[in-house]
């Protein structure tokens, strides 16, 4: 009778303890043994906005050009705009999505 009622659902009973069980002990787990380590490579003035993407980046991974920075993907879109004499912003505009 108990088969009838389910039908096709008999996995998904075995999922739900496991939900169960899981969910708080991560959580336990999490809030006793997290900490909070230091990060290697310098301090959090290392970074810049990217001048095409605006996303920031460790200035180590990034190209200069005149104040510029420019990070690895946007770079071909940058040189080439500095090939075709395009006017290059001295800092990245923020507004730009």
């Amino acid at each position: 009778m108990l088969h009838y009622w389910l039908g096709g659902y008999w996995p998904v009973l075995g999922i739900i303890p496991t939900i169960i069980v899981t969910f708080p002990l991560d959580k336990m787990l999490d809030d006793k043994y997290k900490q909070l380590r230091a990060i290697d490579g310098g301090a959090p003035g290392d970074t810049a906005a990217c001048a095409e993407c605006h996303r920031l980046f460790n200035i180590q991974d990034m190209i200069a050009h005149n104040g510029v920075h420019v990070c690895a993907h946007c770079k071909p879109i940058f040189l080439q705009k500095l090939a075709e004499g395009a006017k290059i912003a001295s800092t990245p505009d923020r507004g730009k999505p």
